[in-house]
């Protein structure tokens, strides 16, 4: 998917799914768990919460929930998933200390940077801290199971608080504008695994010292914003140091086939040649990934729902269902954060027809029906690319009697 190097393998949490599984919660008046929360981990979301299922749910997503305190009732809950595009004020998390919360896996940004509510969940293994760049790790430092911290940050911070924490075996850095305080990162006395940006003239040799570490992944990456038609070759791709270009798209490009070929915009998206190389700095495996990426910002590109029918009578019940091609290779799903749905009649909307199936009436006879399909990037694209939301349609359907 498209968040490879930002997130790295490891935390592909966003992975790419089919465009039944990112619809979003319906928004309501007034928010509450059960119109902003999914069960199961986004967006492989396993069905709707609700106050039957809510004290045996061990998986919730929520989008742009403001108040978390209603959750205390998920006794089972043991991975929370929050994401969004509004900031969360992380009020209400007092109420979740007893809580078997062993992962909390923010991607919205936070109202609090030094991460203060992050002691009301003592039993996290794992933490993502989401884009909201933290600039103390004081709090999160108190975190005695904590094994995999994935956080940005844009001050070279000290892990030397970390110290005593013997549990912390994976330190990632998301974002590549973080900083990573190698020194005190190698006195860690578990750390084994290592994901960072590349900084120019940064050596790894202060990582010598550490007694644990054995991977470390290194990403090195270079963006162009293009307008649509134009083109993009890197300059000097270094197959003697990195080894072949793999090339990459997402739908709605040219996906370029060589080297020799260069990247070209034909409307909103992304493509990127991709290498990488394996090396050692003693018993430390050092993985080091080059990426050429090229974008275009403006309304992102998706394969509308399908409609297989042509014509309908009343009563009959016509279906949408997700384009295939939106499963492709390119991982295009991982960059949406929600769709909705409106059927039409003449091109004007039906009320209270958006769902993905939709009963013919006999006020469609002679009339020609359609789905709308709006759907809206993740808060990741909107930033990194200026993607914005993009509405399609399906095929027209000739209701008769």
């Amino acid at each position: 998917m498209i968040r490879k190097f930002l997130t790295f393998a490891a935390t592909a949490t966003l992975a790419a799914g089919s465009l039944a599984f990112v619809a979003a919660p319906v928004q309501a008046a007034a928010p509450t768990i059960y119109t902003q929360c999914t069960l199961g981990n986004y967006p492989f979301n396993s069905g709707k919460l609700t106050k039957n299922n809510l004290k045996k749910a061990t998986a919730i997503s929520c989008k742009d929930l403001d108040d978390l305190s209603a959750l205390k009732g998920a006794t089972q809950m043991t991975d929370l998933l929050l994401f969004g595009e509004k900031k969360l004020k992380v009020a209400g998390t007092s109420h979740l200390k007893k809580l078997p919360v062993k992962g909390l896996h923010i991607y919205s940004p936070v109202s609090d940077s030094k991460y203060a509510f992050a002691s009301d969940f003592p039993k996290l293994t794992t933490l993502r801290t989401g884009p909201t760049k933290v600039s103390s790790l004081s709090n999160i430092a108190k975190l005695k199971n904590l094994s995999m911290l994935v956080l940005s940050t844009s001050k070279e911070l000290s892990f030397s608080t970390m110290g005593s924490k013997k549990k912390l075996e994976t330190v990632i850095f998301d974002g590549l504008s973080s900083k990573a305080h190698l020194n005190s990162l190698a006195a860690l006395p578990k750390l084994v695994s290592l994901y960072i940006p590349w900084a120019p003239g940064q050596s790894l040799t202060p990582l010598k010292s550490s007694k644990s570490l054995g991977y470390v992944a290194v990403h090195r990456y270079t963006k162009k914003q293009l307008k649509k038609g134009q083109s993009y070759k890197p300059a000097n791709p270094s197959s003697k140091t990195y080894g072949a270009l793999q090339p990459g798209s997402s739908i709605g490009w040219t996906l370029p086939t060589k080297t020799s070929t260069p990247m070209t915009s034909n409307g909103t998206g992304l493509a990127w040649y991709r290498a990488s190389k394996a090396s050692t700095m003693g018993r430390i495996t050092i993985a080091q990934t080059l990426t050429y990426e090229a974008y275009t910002a403006g309304k992102m590109n998706f394969h509308a729902p399908v409609v297989a029918a042509k014509s309908a009578k009343a009563g009959a019940t016509i279906k949408a269902v997700a384009n295939k091609k939106n499963a492709s290779s390119s991982g295009w799903n991982g960059s949406i954060s929600s769709c909705s749905y409106q059927w039409q009649r003449n091109t004007k909307d039906i009320s209270g027809a958006k769902a993905m199936s939709y009963k013919v009436t006999a006020a469609d006879k002679g009339k020609v029906l359609r789905l709308k399909t709006t759907c809206n990037p993740v808060l990741e694209m909107k930033q990194l690319y200026g993607f914005t939301s993009n509405t399609k349609y399906s095929g027209a359907v000739k209701a008769s009697s």
